[in-house]
């Protein structure tokens, strides 16, 4: 096993530590922390020789990388922004790159990890409310005078859709919720990071999917539930109406994937866990080569 694979193991396993024994929560966070720096110090410079032998070692400490932030981001030690959650999502971008070598996704797609990392076809959802809703908001941008803002933010709606396709299958495997994330362009991140109107808008009703998976991934839960207090504090007229269908699922404990909430209700405030800071700058978002 590669050295800073190892560390990034560790570093998982302490913040489930600290998870699971709150009262010790500063310890295994301060653990975890150690770890992950010595496995980032290692990792960095081997990113320009990535091979067969290593790539899976590359594309596991990456995901390490990730499940550690996405878990800062559902226990934040303070306010969290749209910022903080597009610098997430460039970690998975950071995946896609490394699966996109010719090479690298050769090794991989018949390897242990091709069963976690690739999926076949999926059918387009048909009917239900949260497709609806994604028709409602391609409609809106449809209105709207044309723009790349414009195309970038249908192009992540049509990306939704098809995400939300993927998770409502019954065998669906719980990580494909962030198959949306995985394909999302870089323009659409830089929407997100600028709290673009519309990019809030569509964030929202991906946190509310991301939601309904919280409670079966200790990593995740306050996810979405944090994301949307965020985006409900950033959005401001006249785009509100377009989030309240999501965010009062999220406040009801629905899972929208199957059922429409009949009235809002207040959400109850989280415990608040430590913040693991981590160089969220060590991916940049590619397209796969021709």
């Amino acid at each position: 096993m590669q050295d800073f694979l190892l560390h990034g193991i560790l570093a998982i396993s302490a913040i489930h530590m600290a998870h699971c024994n709150p009262d010790k929560r500063e310890k295994y966070a301060t653990i975890s922390a150690r770890h992950q720096n010595i496995a980032l110090s290692q990792f960095s410079p081997g990113l320009t020789e990535i091979g067969e032998n290593n790539a899976d070692a590359y594309v596991l400490h990456a995901i390490c990388i990730f499940l550690v932030n996405t878990y800062s981001i559902a226990n934040p030690q303070g306010p969290i922004t749209s910022r903080d959650v597009a610098q997430s999502f460039i970690l998975l971008q950071g995946i896609r790159s490394i699966l996109a070598l010719p090479f690298a996704h050769r090794y991989i797609f018949n390897g242990p990890l091709a069963r976690w990392l690739y999926q076949g076809s999926v059918e387009p959802a048909v009917g239900g409310n949260y497709s609806s809703k994604i028709d409602d908001l391609l409609n809106l941008t449809r209105s709207m005078a044309p723009s790349d803002d414009t195309l970038t933010c249908q192009s992540a709606l049509e990306g939704l859709k098809h995400t939300f396709a993927a998770v409502s299958t019954p065998q669906h495997r719980k990580g494909l919720v962030w198959r949306w994330a995985v394909s999302l362009p870089q323009s659409f991140l830089e929407l997100m990071s600028q709290n673009h109107p519309m990019a809030l808008v569509i964030l929202m009703y991906y946190a509310a999917l991301v939601y309904a998976f919280e409670r079966n991934m200790w990593y995740l839960t306050g996810w979405g539930s944090n994301v949307a207090s965020a985006l409900d504090k950033a959005i401001q007229e006249p785009w509100r109406e377009w989030i309240q269908w999501p965010l009062r699922c999220i406040r009801e404990g629905v899972d929208i994937r199957q059922v429409e909430p009949l009235k809002p209700v207040e959400g109850n405030p989280r415990t608040q866990l430590p913040t693991i800071n981590f160089n969220l700058g060590l991916f940049k978002p590619s397209e796969p080569p021709p």
